[in-house]
């Protein structure tokens, strides 16, 4: 039996949509393990039909349906909520979570974090203007997974 996984993206529906690029990715590495992805009931609808998705939950319907314990929890928001649901749940959290008061990332995602609005200011802006990957890229990379596959 392969990993038991959750991605939370609670994001504007564009970037949802953008988010589920590291699907693919995320299958070639856990080909066993069962995905279930929880958003927000409007940006639902893009998921359903996705072959790479095998749970789809909506976070004001279905958080009672979310279980305790996940192998893997892909937080890739760096939203309050998001972030405390990721920390309420029990397993290895890749990407964001939350930690004394305050949204953190994990190694793995600290360099997309310095570059974002909640990183060190003025260096955020600076790196963001120096940045050549793109989101996919910078997904993938959080998410330990070789991005010049998916280019």
């Amino acid at each position: 039996m392969g990993e038991n996984i959750l991605i939370i993206k609670l994001g504007a529906i564009g970037d949802v949509l953008r988010t589920t690029s590291v699907l693919q990715g995320i299958r070639q590495r856990y080909p066993e393990s069962s995905i279930s992805w929880i958003t927000k009931q409007d940006a639902s609808e893009l998921l359903k039909n996705n072959q790479l998705i095998d749970n789809i939950l909506t976070i004001e319907e279905d958080t009672d349906k979310l279980k305790k314990n996940y192998d893997i929890i892909i937080n890739l928001d760096e939203d309050e909520k998001a972030c405390l649901l990721a920390s309420k749940l029990n397993g290895k959290i890749i990407g964001y979570f939350w930690h004394e008061g305050k949204v953190k990332p994990t190694k793995t995602a600290e360099e997309w974090h310095r570059m974002s609005a909640l990183g060190p200011k003025p260096q955020n802006d600076i790196l963001k203007k120096q940045n050549k990957k793109t989101y996919q890229q910078h997904m993938l990379q959080i998410l330990g997974i070789n991005t010049d596959r998916y280019e």
